[in-house]
């Protein structure tokens, strides 16, 4: 390549500007510039196609340093950017300082001032980038290129076939592209974090983080960034130990960048819907796969509960005896576990009622439907393609693809709380087509559809599973997430958007919003989901359990924060929505104890049936929904042509 080829794209300002600046002349066309307009830079110039893109450090903060870096990198391995190598140029001669500039996309780093024979040698570093760039395009690309393939074919071609084969192709094209600019516009991850950090945790450090990832009273509050970190490497390197998955040979270090860069696309700001909780979904899913006798426990003397001796995941719905681990293989256990990590990737801390009501994009990408939850998805799954898991969402490189993305996918889904009720519905329906028609593991046509929704059933349970947790762990919880609501309400009051009293501060107690939630959401959820899975009957306990305290405190005399005029309104707010002339929706029966089945029983303690308490009987009241009102509470459709069912005593809260 001549060197005159090449354009300069010097980025700095008047304060820093450098004199030897002068000597990119001597090899370069340069064109002073701004790296926003770095990719209309490079489209317009004719003829050059390859660029250097160099970044004076003293006109940026590290973070903007590393932010821009990154944003060039990501253009560049998205197809988004083509032939351009960024550069930092620094008076710095620290060693440490250049290795994290190349660690944050620079690929190369040079010392003011400016050399004639540093400037003479600097348009290698345009090869180089080329040459990692098609590389990287190559391997990403493949499936496009199979589609492409097969596309061209002129095996059996006809008239129709020629007339729509450019349209099928120009759609394969837009959707690529579509997908990276739609995940670069909304996230910037900061990867600021010294990774050498986790590799630093003592052998004595990794027992005890195993021994609490083993135990249902797992609390990550005390655990710092880097130990969460280390937690999703324990779960993922002991999952990838299970037979059948060997095969997928991850080295630690591809690992570890798979789950920073996971880290790193939670906000940190969130009190609630942050990395923090993605650590605990995922270690409660685990945990419920253990309990079924699929996953061996890394510490099994943490979970006395889990004895080995005791048969686990033999359901009366199995023929022949089978186990749960018969019908969950290997592979979708680890779909699972994925989904369970990445499936709040980028929540910005407000439900999809706030997407939806001050038109957000995302809310009009996604039609006002699961809006969160489908980015979420969508987000996650382009993360896996970018990292060691990419084999795995190729649906040409293994036979099991499109049963693994439909659990990743399907199972983050199914966390969209708006839908709770139907899913439910749906648990409902599977428990009495299980109990009528057993289910033989060997009839793969049979189980797909059953596994997607049990997996679905594990994530959510997983996902509203802090209720479920010993009462400490689970009152820090219930702390945090109302502060995340209360947040919420906050911004809403600032917007000048009517405020529910679950987000309004002062206008329900934190007693109140965890026993509405805990009897009507999920109660609700963890009863039907032991029906199916009997094996997780110990979380319907807690919750009663927890309960009881949560009643217990609320008539103890304290401080909750709410006047006895704020608490009057608070229930007389509470609302949840069902069709009209649809009476019997949405759980208008009575809340009941916990049935009982062959399954559970023998595993369950008499003296704790008779300690649980009797959740008490909704009464409803038919009221119109007043026009103002009709933003309120409405996950995707609206509450147009709906009436609100107001309940007391307890509280419907969405998480």
């Amino acid at each position: 390549m001549d060197a005159r080829r090449c354009s300069v794209l010097v980025v700095t300002d008047a304060e820093h500007s450098d004199d030897s600046f002068s000597l990119l002349h001597t090899v370069f066309s340069y064109d002073p510039d701004i790296v926003g307009v770095l990719q209309s830079f490079i489209h317009n110039k004719e003829g050059k196609p390859s660029t250097l893109v160099l970044l004076d450090d003293q006109a940026y903060s590290k973070r903007s340093l590393f932010d821009t870096l990154e944003s060039i990198q990501f253009a560049t391995h998205a197809g988004l950017l083509e032939h351009a190598a960024p550069i930092v140029y620094s008076p710095s001669n620290s060693s440490d300082y250049m290795m994290e500039c190349l660690d944050h996309g620079a690929i190369d780093y040079v010392v003011k001032p400016l050399r004639q024979e540093v400037v003479n040698t600097l348009f290698l570093n345009v090869i180089r980038s080329s040459t990692q760039q098609h590389r990287h395009l190559q391997k990403q690309s493949s499936a496009f290129a199979t589609a492409r393939s097969s596309v061209d074919s002129t095996e059996t071609e006809g008239d129709m076939w020629k007339a729509f084969k450019q349209r099928l192709l120009s759609v394969f094209e837009i959707n690529h592209n579509l997908i990276h600019q739609h995940v670069s516009e909304f996230f910037k991850p900061s990867n600021d974090q010294d990774r050498s950090r986790v590799k630093c945790i003592s052998s004595e450090r990794n027992s005890e983080l195993k021994t609490r990832l083993s135990s249902w009273s797992f609390a990550p509050f005390d655990l710092d960034h880097y130990e969460l970190i280390q937690c999703v490497f324990l779960v993922l390197q002991h999952v990838l130990a299970l037979p059948d998955l060997q095969h997928i040979a991850i080295s630690d270090d591809d690992l570890y960048d798979f789950v920073f860069d996971v880290g790193n696309m939670y906000q940190s700001l969130n009190p609630y819907h942050n990395f923090r909780h993605a650590v605990d979904v995922m270690q409660a899913t685990y945990y419920f796969v253990c309990r079924a006798g699929v996953v061996s426990l890394m510490d099994p003397c943490a979970a006395a509960e889990i004895s080995p001796n005791t048969p686990r995941g033999r359901y009366s719905w199995l023929k022949n005896s089978a186990s749960l681990k018969h019908l969950l293989f290997p592979f979708d256990i680890l779909a699972l576990i994925l989904a369970s990590i990445g499936h709040d990737v980028g929540h910005p801390g407000v439900n999809n009622v706030f997407m939806i009501r001050t038109a957000t994009p995302l809310a009009l990408i996604y039609n006002d439907r699961s809006v969160l939850e489908s980015f979420h998805a969508m987000v996650f799954f382009n993360i896996l393609q970018r990292h060691c898991f990419q084999p795995l969402t190729e649906w040409q490189t293994i036979p099991e693809y499109t049963r693994f993305r439909k659990i990743v996918v399907h199972s983050i889904l199914a966390t969209d709380m708006g839908l709770h009720d139907d899913y439910v519905n749906k648990i409902q329906g599977q428990w009495e087509r299980l109990n009528n028609s057993q289910v033989d593991t060997t009839n793969q046509a049979q189980v797909d559809d059953e596994i997607i929704l049990i997996c679905g059933s594990i994530i959510k349970c997983a996902d509203i599973s802090n209720c479920a947790r010993p009462f400490p762990v689970a009152e820090k919880w219930a702390q945090v997430l109302q502060k995340e609501f209360h947040e919420q309400g906050d911004l809403e009051k600032e917007l000048g958007l009517s405020v529910l009293p679950i987000n309004d501060r002062g206008k329900i107690s934190l007693e109140d919003f965890q026993l509405g939630f805990k009897k009507n959401v999920a109660a609700k959820l963890f009863e039907v989901v032991t029906n199916v899975l009997p094996d997780f009957d110990f979380a319907v306990k807690n919750i009663y359990d927890n309960c009881l305290i949560w009643e217990e405190r609320k008539q103890r005399p304290h401080d909750s924060g709410v006047g006895t005029e704020a608490t009057s309104s608070a229930v007389s707010s509470d609302f949840e929505v069902t069709d009209v002339g649809d009476q019997s929706a949405h759980g208008r029966e009575p809340l009941q104890e916990p049935s009982s089945h062959e399954e559970s029983t023998t595993n369950r303690d008499a003296s704790n049936q008779q300690q649980r308490m009797p959740l008490p009987r909704r009464q409803s009241i038919l009221v119109e929904v007043p026009s103002q009102d009709q933003d309120k509470e409405s996950p995707g459709d609206g509450l147009r042509g709906r009436r609100l069912h107001v309940k007391s005593p307890c509280h419907c809260i969405l998480q």
